[in-house]
């Protein structure tokens, strides 16, 4: 693979609407470090090529480009965000085998879970207003959230350095950890 050797990446993984974004800005803002999205890096990748997009599209696409080369698609998405930053923030981390990928892409790694209820989920849903997402009803969304590249995420749970109920307070523990964490 070749992006540069970073500091810290941070990665950021949950379910849909568990607060990946939220979190990766909340981040982003107080510690100044860039964040990388799959999602958004898909997005480039649709208009790149003029692609029709939405949700299970891009689910479909990114699934194709994990399968047929992880190393390849890791490395894409870390230099479409990176530039003279020592860290990154990596939004969206679904699949497990990206993660022993991103380690040897940094000094220090740190893998955050979002968890949130179904319900809680569904509810931020359909506050949002993303170009990717149609408003769905609650068996369509089951259907999103149960696609096979989503499946994979709940493994992640398990191997994260900490996990952040997102529906209680959360954030000043969450800036507490990624604080001691970021190389000083």
């Amino acid at each position: 693979m070749k992006s540069k050797k970073i500091n810290i990446i941070i990665a950021v993984s949950g379910r849909i609407c568990s607060g990946k974004s939220t979190v990766s800005n909340l981040i982003s803002n107080q510690f100044g470090i860039p964040v990388a999205s799959f999602g958004e890096y898909l997005k480039y990748y649709f208009k790149k090529n003029k692609l029709e997009m939405d949700r299970n599209k891009m689910q479909d696409v990114g699934s194709k480009l994990m399968i047929s080369n992880p190393e390849m698609f890791l490395s894409n998405v870390i230099n479409y965000f990176i530039s003279h930053h020592k860290s990154l923030i990596i939004e969206g981390v679904r699949h497990r085998i990206l993660i022993d990928l991103i380690k040897q892409q940094c000094e220090e790694f740190l893998l955050i879970y979002l968890d949130a209820d179904l319900r809680s989920r569904f509810e931020r849903y359909s506050k949002r207003n993303k170009v990717i997402d149609s408003k769905l009803t609650y068996e369509k969304f089951l259907e999103l959230d149960n696609h096979v590249v989503e499946k994979e995420i709940e493994s992640l749970k398990l191997i994260s350095n900490k996990v952040f109920n997102t529906t209680v307070p959360y954030k000043e523990d969450l800036l507490r950890l990624v604080d001691q964490k970021i190389p000083k």
